[in-house]
């Protein structure tokens, strides 16, 4: 099969909407199939035996961290020069959208995955204006439902989209490494580092970005009733120097941003990973801390009930019950239990690697193929 994605970002950005394509491409080259990627960003050349081609780009001054570009002609010279079985569109900018058009136009099977939170976006910048978030569902509701299939990256998201009246929508299973995360990674020298020296503590990680809406700030409570407890935050971010003032320092140990093997590691060495925020999507650090072999602490929200099941792969939780919690939290000084979670999460990750993920992408191009060959017999 000859796919074509079509991408704003790609490597040597780092992001999940990256990490996700960069897989996808391991495992459709590995399958036999011919693989390219037109972005706008980079540099054109060979990625994991996939072409890649990077158009010229210019900046809108209102929004600097996206670079678009001018990709009419040469965008649909190089669909039509490449005669693709399927196109994938990963996020409708306008470099996306143009795509989105001259696909339909050329009437190649087409796939679009949405990745983009324009509530957040506005809310980040302090815009609030409603009335370009309305404009904004206008134009991706028109663009999207262009699309043979749909693909959404959780059922969050599915509802989002499906609520916005765009069609064809399915749910595309996020993925881990499983062999890159794994409990054999566990490192007493690691340990040391994260407990500060105190190793015979439980270790608990917090890993992602330290902003104030990861509400890392309600461990304190925990920290205090619990002194054998001890806590790595692992990432960087504008609320790390509250956070500093905040936790005990006796207890807590501030890493920074971690990454590769140390990251895995850092894993592997820990006892619990917690995910204190009650505005979480599902979040990859879980899988991640999963295929370590970490039972979750999660703040007990509809969407953490999809991705932690409660007294098997860890524990959904009141961080704001420090009753509750500590109840909890005694079910893991139990070594046994401890173990059997560790297990079980592991095995909750494995049914969540890049290779069961990457193959129903693929599924999803057949579906959209033969979606686009019912089209053409029945002319609708």
């Amino acid at each position: 099969m000859k796919i074509l994605i079509v991408t704003e970002t790609f490597y040597p950005s780092i992001n999940g909407t990256v990490t996700r394509l960069v897989e996808a491409i391991r495992y459709l080259k590995k399958a036999g199939h011919d693989v390219t990627v037109i972005t706008a960003a980079g540099q054109s050349g060979i990625f994991e035996g996939a072409d890649i081609v990077s158009l010229g780009r210019y900046d809108i001054p209102l929004w600097r961290a996206v670079r678009w570009k001018r990709v009419s002609l040469p965008l649909r010279r190089l669909i039509y020069e490449l005669e693709p079985d399927v196109v994938h569109i990963v996020n409708a900018s306008l470099f996306g959208a143009c795509g989105a058009l001259m696909v339909k136009q050329l009437g190649i099977p087409l796939v679009m995955s949405h990745h983009f939170d324009i509530d957040k976006w506005l809310k980040k910048h302090r815009l609030g204006l409603k009335a370009l978030g309305r404009l904004y569902w206008q134009i991706i509701r028109r663009l999207h439902n262009l699309a043979n299939i749909n693909l959404a990256t959780s059922v969050k998201w599915r509802d989002v989209l499906r609520s916005h009246g765009i069609e064809r929508v399915a749910c595309l299973k996020v993925g881990v490494s499983t062999s890159h995360f794994h409990p054999r990674h566990a490192d007493e020298t690691m340990r040391r580092q994260l407990t500060g020296g105190h190793e015979e503590g439980l270790l608990f990680l917090f890993v992602g970005k330290v902003e104030k809406e990861k509400q890392i700030d309600r461990l304190e409570s925990l920290l205090q009733r619990a002194p054998d407890i001890h806590l790595a935050v692992i990432g960087d971010g504008p609320y790390l120097r509250h956070l500093r003032k905040l936790l005990p320092s006796d207890q807590v140990v501030f890493t920074g941003q971690l990454s590769g093997e140390t990251l895995a590691q850092a894993y592997a060495s820990a006892d619990a990973l917690v995910y204190p925020s009650d505005k979480a999507d599902l979040a990859l650090v879980i899988l991640e801390g999963m295929a370590s072999g970490l039972p979750v602490l999660a703040q007990d929200t509809p969407t953490m009930r999809l991705q932690v099941k409660d007294g098997e792969t860890g524990y959904l939780v009141s961080f704001t019950n420090t009753d509750d919690l500590m109840e909890k939290i005694n079910g893991l000084r139990d070594a046994g239990r401890l173990k059997t979670m560790s297990v079980a999460a592991r095995h909750y990750a494995e049914g969540y690697s890049w290779t069961v993920s990457s193959q129903q992408l693929l599924d999803y191009y057949h579906l959209a193929i033969a979606h686009r060959r019912k089209e053409a017999f029945t002319g609708s």
